[in-house]
């Protein structure tokens, strides 16, 4: 063989390899996009029948009723409730925008859950007329709460992140608001970010069973200055009616000590709008929030709190979504739950988020009976259930 002949048949062996690697990652492509497929559905569908099994053997009506809490509380007065959990760095920041309110009818209730760091020496040296409540273990955000709670006086309750500063007039926006109206149970502000002007929430929306801040990450703009309805307020600065909660509240638990973190505000939030309270975004009460300092730079916590999330968000829809709804919107939700299921099994493997839907399986048992008591206290219509859930788009 000439040199040119030889040369030729190289070009044509490499040209042959091409198209055999090309067409063997065809395959490959297509092989994974046929497996993602199967395990989607085959995830949703045994997950999904094992949830609704768990709705449906609930879905009697249940004859357990809230003990009534004879309390008398203060016309007027916010209850400001921080849990506190080795909080030094901005527990003296925040207090000190709580003093400063043009709002005056305050009282302040830190729960501790077993700080090292001397924060709560510190504010009880500087602000001696705060109440304190030592728990001796860290009890989680939804149990400190709780707890911090059931001491409060106040006809309104306003459970405070530690790492959220609020303008002076914060206060007293939420509360103008909240009095709008009887039905109004819990307000929103709005909150910004560190910078000041990169949008954290302006209430939850959750459209599609998965929950989201409003306006999330997007610049400040004033495209959210309008006073407006909401599914619920993000629970790092929500204001709530006393009243609210103690008719929603499941055995002396406003906050779900099952969740512990994560979706215990967009659960709370549910449970108010099954009983026919709303919620309002008030576009005047400005904070700053520094969300997530608790957990910066550790992955592995922001694994466990991912997983947490997911499983909190399963366990809020056995809790609370309406079997009706669920028919009326099978479409709807299929495709989405595969998509997600997709997100983490397909386009970037997270093996770890299985271990949401063991969680939820484990606790499934326990929140049957809470979905009997939710279930029968249910004041609105599927109808308007499915508006905040699966909004028609305009």
């Amino acid at each position: 063989m000439t040199r040119r002949q030889i040369k030729k048949e190289k070009r044509w062996i490499r040209a042959g390899l091409r198209i055999t690697l090309n067409y063997l990652r065809l395959i490959i492509h297509f092989t994974r996009i046929f497996f993602y497929g199967i395990s989607s559905i085959l995830i949703f569908s045994v997950f999904w029948f094992f949830l609704l099994s768990v709705m449906i053997c609930s879905n009697f009506r249940s004859r357990e009723e809230n003990k009534k809490n004879n309390q008398k509380y203060i016309n007027g007065l916010v209850s400001i409730t921080i849990v506190n959990w080795n909080g030094k760095k901005y527990l003296k920041k925040c207090i000190g925008c709580i003093k400063m309110q043009t709002y005056k009818s305050i009282e302040i209730i830190i729960s501790d859950n077993g700080s090292t760091d001397g924060s709560l020496e510190q504010i009880e040296k500087s602000h001696p007329d705060i109440k304190i409540i030592r728990n001796n273990t860290n009890l989680g955000f939804s149990k400190g709460h709780n707890i911090a709670i059931r001491k409060a006086r106040g006809e309104y309750t306003l459970p405070l992140n530690f790492d959220v500063f609020m303008t002076e007039n914060f206060v007293e926006e939420l509360v103008k608001a909240i009095n709008k109206d009887k039905n109004i149970g819990s307000v929103s502000g709005k909150l910004l970010l560190e910078d000041k002007k990169t949008i954290d929430s302006t209430g939850i929306i959750f459209h599609n069973m998965f929950p989201k801040d409003r306006g999330e990450n997007e610049i400040d703009n004033g495209q959210f200055n309008s006073i407006t309805h909401i599914f619920g307020p993000c629970g790092a600065a929500p204001l709530y009616k006393r009243e609210m909660l103690e008719d929603i509240k499941y055995e002396n638990e406003y906050f779900d000590e099952d969740f512990n973190l994560y979706v215990e505000d967009v659960d709370l939030a549910w449970r108010a709008q099954l009983s026919g309270w709303n919620s309002l975004y008030a576009p005047l009460a400005v904070a700053y929030h520094e969300r997530g300092v608790t957990r910066k730079g550790n992955t592995e916590r922001l694994k466990q709190y991912e997983i947490i999330g997911y499983r909190n968000r399963y366990l809020a829809i056995i809790k609370n979504l309406p079997l009706g709804v669920f028919w009326n919107n099978f479409k709807q939700i299929a495709k989405k739950e595969m998509m997600f299921i997709g997100s983490f099994t397909y386009a970037n493997w997270r093996p770890y988020r299985f271990y949401s839907y063991i969680g939820t399986i484990t606790l499934a048992g326990k929140f049957v009976k809470k979905r009997k008591y939710i279930q029968n206290k249910k004041r609105v219509g599927n109808r308007y259930i499915s508006s905040l859930l699966f909004p028609k788009k305009r």
